[in-house]
């Protein structure tokens, strides 16, 4: 949902996630694959589909760029973004990413943006992190550098990840992803139950919120 910049606006979308490694890359990507817009089906979808997957051509490093492009091909409001995937702050955990953050215990276990408050479940940590490397994992639409912070809220005795808290902001947005998670009893994993996002576009003084349910 948009509102303010010229009016409100809202958009319906039915996608599957998926987590990706393309040949080549160290890591999974969460890809993002809308079927139908507004209860409408998506048009060539499989065209779109099997050249992004099926082209043995395409480098790891293209590959991955039309991971992102096609994930956030249907994001509503002037504000770009290829980094609202529900698993995407995951990746600063990632033994490779230690150095680019500050990481610190915290005593403010509130979730934002109206996620499930999880003070229920037995010890629960909250582990709040901070990107200090010079160049960014995220960047702006001019390469600018947009460094991130956030929270993760971890159960203590497995390690396991119950929601994580994304904040990026300069001059132009301002940003907040926040995703709950559950656990799946056919998989045995923990998965995504819910995403809910927020941008406030500073430029055209709009908002865009979002909220995803995963099933």
């Amino acid at each position: 949902r948009v509102r303010g910049g010229g009016g409100a606006r809202r958009r319906l979308l039915r996608s599957d996630f998926l987590l990706i490694q393309p040949e080549g890359a160290d890591r999974y990507y969460g890809f993002r694959d809308v079927f139908e817009v507004d209860r409408r089906p998506v048009r060539n979808r499989d065209e779109r589909l099997a050249k992004l997957f099926l082209d043995g051509t395409a480098s790891a490093d293209r590959q991955i760029e039309g991971i992102r492009s096609e994930s956030a091909l249907y994001n509503i409001g002037a504000v770009e973004r290829n980094f609202n995937t529900p698993t995407y702050a995951l990746l600063f955990l990632r033994a490779s990413h230690k150095l680019r953050f500050e990481f610190e215990g915290t005593t403010d276990v509130s979730l934002p943006l109206g996620l499930d408050d999880l003070s229920a479940t037995e010890e629960i940590y909250v582990l709040r992190f901070r990107e200090t490397w010079p160049r960014t994992i995220i960047r702006g639409r001019d390469g600018r550098n947009m460094p991130a912070e956030g929270r993760f809220w971890i159960e203590s005795e497995s390690g396991r990840v119950l929601a994580t808290e994304l904040n990026v902001e300069d001059q132009l947005l301002k940003a907040t992803i926040a995703v709950a998670f559950e656990k799946n009893e056919e998989l045995g994993h923990l998965v995504p139950s819910e995403m809910r996002e927020r941008y406030d576009n500073h430029e055209e003084v709009s908002r865009v919120d979002g909220t995803a349910t995963y099933s």
